[in-house]
């Protein structure tokens, strides 16, 4: 799928049904290209809570994925939800 500008959607995995900060959430992960043709990965969160949807996304470059990936896995596992 080539969206405008360029940038191309390349993989869109299952979502799935999991946890963020002891809440209920579904997590989406998807590859996709820049204008400047790097592959970027898209990982989101959404979490309901009673008064609204609260909504984490980091990115990262698959180049970058293999330093940065076990940092935003420590910060996924530090988010605190306490409404």
């Amino acid at each position: 799928m080539v969206a405008s500008g360029g940038q191309q959607l390349l993989e869109v995995r299952p979502l799935q049904k999991t946890t963020l900060g002891g809440r209920p959430a579904l997590f989406f992960e998807a590859i996709h290209t820049t204008k400047e043709g790097r592959n970027m990965v898209v990982r989101q969160y959404l979490v309901p809570t009673d008064e609204q949807e609260l909504r984490f996304t980091f990115h990262v470059a698959v180049d970058d994925q293999r330093s940065l990936l076990p940092l935003i896995e420590r910060v996924e596992s530090s988010v605190i939800i306490d409404r």
